[in-house]
């Protein structure tokens, strides 16, 4: 998104995530128009019913992108192959596995750093990638007895001290 409205060359990669992940290219535009229309999500549920998203198309999207609240450029060291192929045009899966093996050992600490490890005949739009994150999504679950607690959280580190929670639930 840019001005609040879908950005071309991020609808196009998203597209080609869907086709790496299986699911109806088609689906970009829809989920771009949605957001668009929201204005921003809190969370990706707030897709389910959307024509032509099927619940366990939801599930699957759900392993590979997430809501922020605000545009986020991609970590590149701990993306899934399958977002860094999407991210890079051109980029075959297979080669994008091979990449997130070595970002997971040697991760790179620029936007220059990542593009020197792709093929000279790959680009990507720089803005869009990052070799860090500012948002965590913390999971945890406790028993006792016969209760199950699970909680999810999602935290955003603005620099020194502490990180903010965003969001919190419980199940």
């Amino acid at each position: 998104m840019r001005a609040g409205k879908p950005f071309l060359p991020q609808v196009v990669a998203f597209r080609r995530l869907l086709a790496t992940i299986g699911l109806a290219p088609g689906l970009a535009d829809s989920i771009a128009a949605a957001v668009a229309a929201a204005g921003t999500l809190s969370d990706l549920g707030e897709l389910a019913g959307m024509p032509g998203l099927s619940a366990a198309a939801l599930v699957r999207l759900q392993g590979y992108t997430t809501a922020l609240p605000r545009p986020t450029p991609v970590n590149v060291n701990t993306a899934p192959p399958e977002v860094l192929a999407a991210l890079v045009d051109g980029l075959p899966l297979s080669e994008a596995q091979a990449l997130a093996r070595r970002l997971a050992v040697e991760p790179v600490r620029n936007a220059a750093e990542f593009q020197a490890r792709l093929r000279p005949d790959l680009k990507l739009n720089a803005e869009d990638i990052s070799a860090a994150s500012q948002f965590f999504v913390v999971q945890g679950r406790a028993k006792v007895g016969g209760a199950d607690l699970r909680m999810q959280a999602l935290l955003q580190r603005a620099g020194p001290g502490l990180p903010a929670i965003v969001w919190q639930r419980m199940s």
